[in-house]
């Protein structure tokens, strides 16, 4: 087991503190890992579906200065996940 003094000195390595540590410090590092990886998780997975969003709402938006009547934007887009559609088409 590593003596606090040399733990506090930083000559030790911190595979050598994690294994001498008591459970409850275990536990508390893992669980902290834990979160680490799903918050991590849900960043990520919030980027990609606001960056799919995105060209979602530039293609409509392209289609809408192009289009001739707004029933065909209505009947093209309806149901679109797209936000920029989804506020234009509200009624």
């Amino acid at each position: 087991m590593i003596s606090t003094a040399h733990a506090a000195s930083g000559n030790g390595h911190l595979i050598q503190i994690f294994w001498g540590s008591d459970p409850v410090v275990k536990l508390t590092l893992f669980i902290l890992l834990g979160m680490s990886i799903a918050c991590w998780s849900i960043i990520l997975f919030k980027h990609k579906e606001i960056n799919r969003l995105k060209r979602s709402s530039v293609r409509f938006f392209e289609a809408f200065w192009h289009t001739h009547s707004l029933e065909d934007l209505l009947g093209k887009y309806a149901g679109s996940e797209s936000p920029l559609s989804n506020v234009c088409l509200s009624k």
